[in-house]
């Protein structure tokens, strides 16, 4: 009986070259592989459970500093028309349960990095039920990235969901390419059911004013002289002269799958050591 002859399937070249991927996908596979993210709680009856307990009240607004926003109008110059406002250094919450919420203090770099923190990322502070409460930019970060919230606050009129930005370094040839260990996240929130969350009214960290100098050369500048308002004693180093800076879209996920970019910023900003 004569032997069958095993199939042989044919070898699969592949191309020399790999096919060009947006620049959110290669910093997205970056932080993957840098921080081993297994996005494993899926299904959890605990993810998202208390997003509806938190609260966006409004954002906390730096007014030294204008954050520009281009509108599609033109205006009568032939330019398109802005909208200038105070740059957002941290948000304002209210929840209707108890919480342990972050306590950890910006750095010296505060001016100039928006998600600096120093210390230990891990310290906590009380806030009692119905209490409203501030937060910088990194511990924001730090309480809606919770399993428990999942990236998101829909208490409030204006519900929000955390976007996260990775930060990414290009070579020569514009490819992005692996800065050795990852950088938190830079956070901001957005507000998923219409509108912006600069509709609510802003209240400014310090107030500052204009004072004219002379430079070494003789020539006239300007110079802002900023105090920090009373309660945002936190915010003070953004009244500091700006010094070296340190370490820098996601949409809400389905309420029982957890988000993974906010399982990555506790990962990577739990990691760090200030």
């Amino acid at each position: 009986m004569p032997l069958k002859k095993k199939s042989v399937q044919p070898t699969v070249t592949a191309p020399a070259t790999t096919p060009v991927v947006e620049e959110k996908e290669r910093a997205q596979a970056i932080l993957d592989a840098e921080t081993e993210v297994v996005s494993s709680v899926v299904n959890s009856e605990n993810v998202g459970s208390k997003a509806g307990n938190l609260s966006f009240v409004c954002c906390l607004g730096d007014p030294s500093t204008d954050d520009i926003t281009y509108l599609d109008t033109v205006g009568p110059d032939g330019k398109k028309e802005k909208v200038v406002a105070p740059m957002i250094v941290g948000y304002r919450f209210k929840a209707d349960i108890d919480l342990e919420v972050p306590d950890v203090n910006p750095g010296d770099d505060f001016r100039k990095n928006y998600m600096s923190f120093t210390g230990d990322t891990s310290k906590t502070r009380h806030v009692p039920a119905g209490t409203e409460f501030d937060l910088t930019k990194f511990e924001t970060g730090m309480l809606i990235s919770r399993e428990e919230f999942n990236g998101q606050a829909n208490g409030g009129a204006i519900k929000v969901s955390c976007a996260y930005a990775v930060k990414t370094k290009k070579a020569g040839d514009g490819t992005v390419v692996s800065t050795g260990a990852p950088e938190v996240p830079s956070i901001a929130l957005k507000a998923t059911n219409g509108g912006s969350v600069k509709d609510a009214p802003m209240v400014d960290v310090l107030s500052f004013t204009k004072k004219t100098v002379m430079s070494e050369n003789g020539k006239p500048i300007t110079r802002k002289e900023r105090v920090v308002n009373p309660g945002f004693e936190k915010w003070e180093p953004l009244c500091r002269v700006a010094t070296v800076v340190g370490g820098r879209g996601s949409t809400a996920s389905p309420v029982n799958k957890r988000n993974k970019m906010a399982e990555q910023f506790l990962r990577v900003a739990s990691s760090k050591k200030a």
